[in-house]
């Protein structure tokens, strides 16, 4: 699992306030080039805590279009901020043990399945806090930082990424020889009771939750009833 540079789009709530009006025309051209609902930005606006901070996300992770586009709205609205995305290598072998990243609350990037899940408080870090001195026009004047973002302690699993891979592939093939496409296998160190590999069939690409160009794919893994 890597992180990789991507793209956020973020509007500023309280300039947005400001001309009600005239914005409100400007996110449903918004919401066209992010290929979202108008609905979506609305609920994101209502949902700000200004106290936090004036810019939010309303868009994580975009295109290299979307970007582009969003650049050409308003700065004074609109911001096109570099962030990051989750890239997964080697990916459906370890897309059930590793699982994904998606949005959540907030529109913070949040674990849904898998490792991410189970060790997301742990894995994301401690968000540092900074506090912004308004004038009576909502102009910044001073800052303070708080709190330094402090980096997540490494996690280290007890999987063998070589042989989960192997694994994975041995028990795919031995699936297929039996003209089945779903089961479940392990492997644990007799000696230690440690993990070595795990793996589960039907599996998926877990970059369809990340990458914007796999939207038909992630819409297709969503509805699977399996």
């Amino acid at each position: 699992v890597k992180n990789t540079t991507a793209s956020s789009v973020f509007i500023n709530v309280a300039e947005a306030l400001k001309v009600s009006e005239e914005f409100s025309k400007g996110i449903a051209q918004l919401a066209g080039v992010l290929e979202t609902g108008p609905e979506t930005i609305e609920q994101a606006i209502r949902d700000a805590n200004l106290e936090h901070d004036v810019w939010i996300p309303v868009a994580r992770a975009v295109s290299p279009s979307q970007a582009i586009a969003a650049q050409g709205f308003d700065e004074r609205f609109v911001r096109v901020v570099a962030d990051y995305r989750r890239e997964y290598p080697d990916s459906p072998a370890f897309s059930h043990l590793i699982g994904y990243t998606g949005i959540g609350a907030g529109n913070a990037v949040v674990g849904k399945s898998g490792v991410e899940l189970a060790y997301d408080e742990l894995i994301r870090g401690q968000e540092g806090r900074v506090v912004y001195y308004r004038d009576a026009l909502g102009e910044v004047f001073d800052t303070k930082i708080v709190r330094e973002a402090q980096p997540a302690p490494p996690l280290a699993l007890t999987i063998d990424a070589e042989f989960q891979k192997y694994f994975s592939n041995r028990l795919r093939a031995g699936l297929a020889s039996l003209n089945r496409n779903s089961g479940v296998g392990l492997a644990i160190n007799p000696q230690t009771g440690e993990v070595l590999a795990l793996a589960s069939f039907p599996a998926f690409d877990a970059n369809a939750f990340v990458d914007v160009k796999q939207g038909q794919e992630r819409t297709r893994l969503l509805r699977d009833p399996g």
